[in-house]
């Protein structure tokens, strides 16, 4: 009896001294992950040479075939710094902001380029135009939240000097609670300090008239000043898969699979081709065509 009453206590004292550390094993980690990809707004491509990505103490670089980063941080982070130096040109600081991480952050691409714009415009209801307050509006790595009025201004963003077609194919998410998300892209170039968006009209989610599937490709048809009403045809292996009509900001945008595509651009004697690839249906890809 005594060396099972000793056994006893020795079994309980273990269990206390386990349970001691105030229930440590539903502790949650002190550290979270923040990750994207680093592209540049002129080529749309990741930079080359590599860049550096700091967040708050920790830092490292871009892959240099994806532009991708990851980095383990401490919780509570709220931005990470892009530093980008070209070869023979003055180096590209950008800071992209982000909600308290209080679990792992994905910051999707994120664009860097020699100069920088905003983007304002305005969140309404489908329904009735009202303004959409507190809104979220991403576009190019940056965010905004829309003000009282639904107006909103995402500061900074990466802007081209020479590649504008690049920057015109770009397309931003915004979202609101009770809302359905909408995706909306620059229809021209800045004027002054901000490129004009426009109202972004989002549906409310208890509409029976819901927005179609998001697009996935986004087709630019060169030039873009007239090549609005152009016909862009899908074609796979030599047959039709589907087409569309390209809108006044020179694109066109379609859901497909994954795979590689043939696109076909005619505007009356005027045609264009190019092929492209899409490796994912979580992310967009674009496309240009050039009619000739």
């Amino acid at each position: 009896m005594k060396l099972w009453h000793w056994l006893l206590v020795l079994t309980l004292a273990m269990a206390l001294g386990c349970g001691g550390g105030g229930g440590g094993g539903g502790s949650t980690s002190s550290t979270v992950s923040v990750s994207g990809s680093v592209v540049w707004i002129e080529n749309l491509q990741p930079t080359t040479p590599v860049s550096s990505v700091s967040v708050g103490t920790k830092s490292t670089t871009t892959d240099p075939g994806s532009g991708f980063f990851s980095l383990d941080v401490p919780r509570g982070v709220t931005s990470a710094t892009v530093t980008y130096v070209p070869s023979g040109g003055a180096p590209v600081v950008r800071t992209f902001n982000f909600p308290t991480a209080t679990a792992d952050v994905d910051l999707g691409d994120i664009y860097i380029g020699p100069a920088t714009t905003n983007i304002h415009g305005r969140l309404v209801s489908s329904a009735d135009a009202s303004p959409i307050v507190g809104g979220t509006v991403t576009f190019a790595g940056g965010s905004a939240i829309s003000a009282s009025d639904g107006t909103f201004t995402i500061p900074s963003v990466a802007y081209p000097t020479t590649n504008f077609s690049g920057f015109l194919s770009l397309s931003g998410v915004a979202s609101a609670t009770g809302f359905f998300n909408q995706s909306f892209g620059p229809s021209g170039l800045a004027i002054g300090t901000a490129v004009e968006v426009g109202d972004v009209a989002l549906v409310p989610s208890g509409s029976s008239d819901p927005p179609g599937l998001p697009a996935n490709l986004t087709v630019t048809v060169q030039p873009t000043a007239s090549s609005a009403g152009a016909l862009v045809t899908v074609k796979q292996g030599g047959s039709n898969l589907t087409s569309g009509t390209v809108g006044g900001d020179g694109r066109v945008q379609f859901w497909l699979p994954t795979g590689t595509y043939d696109l076909t651009a005619t505007k009356g004697t005027l045609s264009g081709t190019q092929s492209t690839t899409l490796t994912t249906l979580t992310s967009a890809t674009n496309a240009t065509v050039t009619l000739k």
